[in-house]
């Protein structure tokens, strides 16, 4: 049997109460969200919106694009460091970007690159672009200032060629690379323009525009240990990452977030509010408290504008 079709003269709320209690759906969607989901997107069809394609296996959805000023950062398993010796100094190389390739799971979302995201940045010469290792900034390996670092945009994602100095802690890294002890990569950028695609239970973020920091070696793929931790101290703090993860996906697709869930929203930005302005001793390093400060302040500016948004 088909799927429910908006009437003309029917309203959005009318239809997706209708959808919603469609046997049809019933039977085809047992999960309540991931109904919900598909209702507003037979509504979002009949308006005509634009939309976008995952890939040609998967359907078309409503999409709405989005900004952000945040600097984030991303590890791949995708590449592969080398040495080479060039001009008597020895090169690092390999590949911290790639491009049209789907991430392991980031909060409840997968992510991939748009060819060519972040072209534009790396053509803009005032743009600062550095190495390090493992993004610290004290395990200096070159920037583009002093033309030791040069990253280039190609077909499967962003080339680096670094010349390190001739420190000791960068010459460490040399030998890490050419004896494959560190084949990892991580860069660090900014969405300027992004869409969202996919369903409640599945988000997928597409970078369509950003602006390139940062990039170089990393000795793992992902901080684990970070995620627990930051996953430990939101349950510490009362809040319910589930709910949170789920209401930030509804902003992105475009879906109705209720009274009840607009005051989840607003407990948790305050939770989040009296977490990051108390000076309490955790036992993080410096670095993971950094982190960790930095993680809870982008989750409460997404939070505080979703709040504005739909209040």
């Amino acid at each position: 049997m088909p799927m429910p079709k908006p009437k003309d003269d029917e309203s959005k709320e009318d239809f997706v109460s209708r959808c919603m209690s469609d046997e049809v759906m019933k039977s085809e969607y047992e999960d309540n969200d991931q109904r919900l989901a598909i209702c507003y997107d037979l509504w979002d069809k009949k308006e005509k919106k634009s939309i976008t394609v995952i890939d040609n296996s998967e359907p078309p959805v409503a999409v709405e694009v989005k900004t952000s000023n945040d600097i984030e950062a991303r590890f791949t398993d995708f590449t592969e460091y080398r040495i080479d010796e060039i001009d008597e100094r020895k090169h690092i190389q390999g590949c911290v970007t790639v491009y049209n390739k789907m991430s392991d799971p980031i909060w409840n979302f997968t992510e991939k690159n748009r060819p060519g995201a972040y072209k534009e940045s790396l053509a803009d010469e005032t743009i600062i672009k550095k190495s390090y290792f493992n993004h610290d900034p004290n395990i200096v390996l070159g920037n583009s200032e002093n033309e030791s670092v040069t990253f280039t945009d190609k077909k499967q994602g962003i080339w680096l060629d670094v010349i390190p100095p001739l420190t000791q802690a960068a010459q460490d890294v040399v030998v890490l690379v050419r004896d494959k002890y560190v084949n990892h990569a991580s860069y660090a950028f900014n969405v300027t323009e992004e869409k969202w695609t996919g369903t409640l239970d599945n988000p997928v973020r597409e970078i369509i525009k950003g602006i390139f920091y940062e990039g170089g070696p990393v000795s793992d793929a992902a901080y684990p240990q970070t995620s627990v931790n930051v996953r430990a101290m939101y349950q510490g703090l009362g809040i319910d990452m589930g709910v949170m993860r789920d209401n930030v996906a509804r902003y992105h697709l475009g879906l109705e977030i209720s009274m009840k869930e607009l005051d989840v929203l607003k407990r948790t930005a305050d939770k989040l509010n009296e977490a990051l302005n108390s000076a309490t001793d955790s036992g993080e390093s410096e670095v993971e408290a950094i982190a960790n400060a930095e993680r809870m302040g982008k989750v409460l500016r997404k939070l505080d504008l979703i709040e504005r948004l739909y209040c």
